[in-house]
């Protein structure tokens, strides 16, 4: 739910329209404003009488579907025994550098700050 809610926080920078757009749609995808036009994951959306919009007379914009936050979310939490965990987003370059998670908070969760994935501290 926090993810869906970052996202209209960014709507509101594409303006009333984008924003509107955001109340009773789905939390993640990508939304069209109400002009047609596919809104980014930044929520980059313009009006009609926009100069930003010559760039794309003659063309679609191409905004990808896939967007970050959902594939983070597909993915499970993953239980732990330990009350410390690391995360280095898969290893090797692919990667990141490795982080140290404490799942000592009440509730006994922690998300990576790099990758988004998500653990849990497996109660005994």
């Amino acid at each position: 739910m926090a993810a869906a809610v970052t996202f209209c926080r960014l709507l509101v920078r594409g303006g009333a329209a984008a924003w509107a757009s955001c109340h009773g749609a789905r939390a993640f995808g990508v939304l069209t404003s109400p002009t047609g036009e596919k809104i980014t994951h930044t929520g980059q959306v313009y009006e009609e009488e926009d100069h930003r919009r010559v760039r794309f007379v003659g063309r679609q914009k191409e905004v990808n579907e896939n967007l970050a936050v959902e594939l983070v979310a597909e993915q499970p939490v993953s239980e732990v025994g330990a009350r410390v965990t690391s995360c280095d987003g898969g290893g090797g370059a692919l990667g990141h550098p490795r982080v140290y998670i404490n799942l000592d908070k009440d509730t006994r969760t922690g998300t990576c700050g790099y990758c988004g994935l998500q653990f849990r501290q497996h109660h005994h």
